[in-house]
């Protein structure tokens, strides 16, 4: 077989230029780390690390949402925990104006201590997060949430929950409406409650109430009224009598599954009110309690209509406070599921992270290997082409 000359310096060139071309992919892989470079270096690997990499970028996304998530529900958190302490010390408070020793200037000093931890309270309900949105307002985070009238403060958010998702199948509410943690507050002991009529003239006052049976209570309201000789009655709606006896101060009245105890020594004609219970917001409990501690006594019959209020106040602080509790056990359980996730999410990550690694990364310590051997067969075919190119019969003449 015969080899002409041009044929020959065509191959030796082909040959050259795609030693170089290796050698320039393995220079680009080693500069960027990256075994498959572009989609033609390897179209399997290539299609099965795109998906990854937009699985990872999901589950950062989730990561970036438990962040807030938490951020948010870490704040509640704190807000709760100082609204509990205030709302503890307004019923310290209401213990200490109740006491007997107590005369009226001293209960209006009370009085001025509660107005503050009303005010410190509004302030905390219209707590902020970093971002300058309102944590208690719903859907309505741009507006403040509660507003003081004339009336008295009114709730201007809505009872949206805001959820996040922070996993695939994992979605969080980062807080609570304003109308849920102040709002929403039944009163009394949260089933029923029991007061003096305004216009008694004797000085019972109502102490502790209680449930008895739960499925026995209608829910209908009833009325006590004290007849003459310390009898009592008492009458539903249509005042049909369901129920009497002989009153004594402090011993229980039993009807239709609850309990409540009168001390004091009421005046025929006097009556006391059962009603269920309802919703009633925070501030027009430390409303009521203030006007009650601010009530001026001349008599005894003033100081039973004030303890009245003052043991309806402590009760309703009561629920209060469960209330508080209760939000913050939700928020609590909220923030273990954000952890728990978090943790999932991590794990994800890096499970991710390597599969994605080992379908694209660089083995460098082949890939150097590799450039060695094709920069020694790039310079032994450049050395031949030179000692090659340069015969000729002439030279052996």
């Amino acid at each position: 077989m015969r080899v002409s000359t041009a044929w020959w310096h065509m191959s030796s060139v082909l040959q050259m230029q795609e030693q170089q071309f290796k050698l320039s992919r393995t220079q680009e892989q080693i500069a960027s780390g990256k075994r498959v470079v572009r989609p033609s270096d390897d179209p399997i690997s290539s299609v099965r690390a795109l998906e990854l990499g937009r699985a990872l970028d999901k589950t950062e996304q989730f990561q970036r949402n438990a962040n807030i998530a938490q951020n948010r529900l870490n704040l509640q958190e704190s807000v709760l925990v100082e609204a509990g302490n205030l709302v503890q010390r307004a019923r310290e408070l209401t213990v200490q104006g109740a006491n007997g020793s107590q005369g009226n200037d001293s209960r209006k000093f009370i009085a001025q201590e509660l107005r503050e931890l009303r005010a410190s309270l509004l302030e905390l309900a219209n707590s902020q997060d970093s971002a300058d949105q309102y944590l208690f307002a719903g859907f309505q985070s741009n507006s403040q949430p509660f507003v003081t009238t004339p009336n008295g403060v009114e709730y201007r958010g809505d009872d949206g929950k805001r959820a996040l998702q922070i996993g695939p199948n994992r979605n969080v509410t980062d807080g609570n409406p304003g109308s849920e943690v102040f709002q929403q507050i039944r009163q009394g002991n949260g089933v029923f409650i029991v007061e003096a009529d305004t216009g008694n003239q004797g000085t019972a006052v109502v102490k502790n109430t209680s449930i008895r049976d739960l499925q026995q209570w209608t829910g209908e309201p009833l009325r006590v009224e004290i007849l003459a000789d310390s009898e009592y009655e008492i009458l539903d709606e249509d005042d049909n009598v369901i129920a009497a006896g002989d009153y004594r101060a402090g011993e229980a009245i039993s009807v239709n599954g609850i309990e409540f105890i009168i001390e004091g020594n009421p005046e025929e004609g006097d009556s006391f009110n059962i009603e269920p219970s309802r919703n009633q917001g925070m501030f027009v409990t430390l409303d009521r309690l203030i006007e009650g501690l601010e009530m001026r006594v001349e008599n005894p019959r003033d100081r039973a209509l004030q303890l009245n209020e003052l043991n309806r106040s402590l009760e309703d602080l009561d629920q209060v406070l469960n209330r508080v509790l209760e939000v913050r056990a939700e928020t609590g359980a909220r923030l273990k599921a954000v952890d728990d996730q978090r943790e999932v999410n991590e794990g994800t990550k890096l499970n991710l992270t390597t599969t994605r690694s080992e379908l694209e990364d660089l083995d460098y310590a082949e890939a150097i290997t590799r450039l060695n051997q094709q920069q020694v067969g790039l310079q032994a075919a450049q050395q031949a082409y030179v000692r090659v190119q340069g015969l000729s019969l002439f030279n052996f003449l």
